[in-house]
Parts: structure tokens; sequence; C-alpha cells
């Protein structure tokens, strides 16, 4: 494919700098997404919207699939993990696909927060990882991703934002109050992107209401 600089390694890690320093997980799965979807719709990166990231975010199986063929096992110019540690990959003056390789070990790097991290073997295809969120950092990237991107797209749906004071009008948790924790989006399928806040998840006092229409959630008044 021909891929233009627009559609590049270069922009898309401009473009992932807004939302994430870059040599953190995930800045870097951020980015690689942004290349991804870039090279599949034959798009630039500036052309991707948001929507369609975090489409591809509701199914964190998938996208390690995808990205694993993106970013194919290749023999880094060094095999020295000091040096493709944070904060040093980002650095090297390299080819795109050695730093993407590099972008996806961190993405795929393991292990708690306060120990050493554990980096997958640079020329294999990197399993999908177990469910401990805690020692996997690509689950725990997905994570944050979907809390920004969500962030980002209620704003400019002009929904109501997470963790706002809210009430319920109407159905089975009618006048329940509570807090805002999660959004769950509709989807067009067709053109893989979200669209629009179809219902949120509430939490109360004793109460987890998980599927709340939109349409029935009605912010209070700060304060």
């Amino acid at each position: 494919m021909n891929m233009s600089k627009a559609t590049g390694w270069q922009g898309a890690t401009a473009r992932a700098r807004e939302f994430y320093v870059l040599d953190t997980p995930p800045g870097s799965l951020l980015a690689l997404m942004l290349h991804l979807i870039a090279a599949r719709d034959e798009v630039a990166v500036a052309d991707v919207g948001l929507a369609k990231v975090r489409y591809e975010l509701s199914d964190p199986a998938a996208l390690h699939e995808a990205l694993n063929t993106h970013c194919p096992p290749i023999v880094l110019p060094d095999s020295s993990k000091a040096d493709r540690a944070v904060p040093h990959w980002p650095h090297y003056p390299t080819a795109d696909p050695v730093q993407m390789r590099r972008a996806w070990l961190l993405a795929n790097a393991n292990g708690p927060a306060e120990t050493a991290l554990a980096w997958p073997g640079e020329a294999q295809v990197i399993p999908y990882p177990g469910p401990d969120r805690r020692a996997s950092f690509f689950l725990r990237a997905v994570d944050s991703l979907q809390g920004a991107l969500d962030t980002a797209l209620l704003a400019q749906a002009d929904g109501v934002p997470l963790h706002s004071q809210v009430q319920v009008v109407g159905g089975a948790h009618d006048g329940l109050q509570g807090r805002i924790s999660a959004v769950v989006w509709g989807r067009d399928d067709a053109l893989r992107c979200v669209t629009v806040p179809a219902s949120y998840r509430i939490y109360s006092l004793g109460v987890d209401a998980p599927h709340v229409p939109a349409t029935a959630v009605r912010p209070l008044p700060a304060g």
C-alpha cells in the first residue's frame, strides 16, 4: 500500500501525543490504532475519527490480532532491553516498522506496576494476554484509552460527562440518583464507528444500574 507521510507513523505518533505521553503503553497503543485504521481505510491519520478508534476498542481480542498482523515480528537493530525501554524508543532514527514494533512491544509489556517490565520476545507473535488487568499492560491500556476517548466523544456528542451526578427519569430505575461510571455507545458496524450514547451505567448506594437509556438520564445541578 502506498502510504503518504500524512498516513505514516510520524502522523500517528504526533496525534497520539495529544492524549498521552508517547512512551507509555496507552500512548503506544493509540498511535498504533491510528496508523492501523488509516492504513485500512486509506485515509490520512488526521482524518481518522475518534469514534472509529473507540469502536475497535470494544473488542480487545480482535484488535490485538489485527495489530499483531500490522506489526509483524522483526529483528530490531539492537536487542538490548534497556534500549527499547521507556523512554528511549521514540527517539531512535529508525524506519517506521522498527518504531512500530517497539511500540507494540511496549504496549504488551506486563507485570505489576511496582516491578520491572517483562518484555515479550521481539521476533515472535505476541499472544493475547490473560484476563488479569493488573499484569497486562495491553488490557490496562485499553481501559485507559476507553476512558479518555469516552470523555472526548461525550463532549463532542453533547452527552452527559462521566462521573456526573444524575437522576433517572422513567423506567425500572425511575427516581434513582447516582453517578455515571460508564457509557455504552451506539454502533455503526458498516462504518466501524460508535455513534451516540445509547445508555449509561449508574452507581448509587447499593444499586448498580448498568443499562439506563441515555434518554432517561438527567444531570443534577452542581453543588
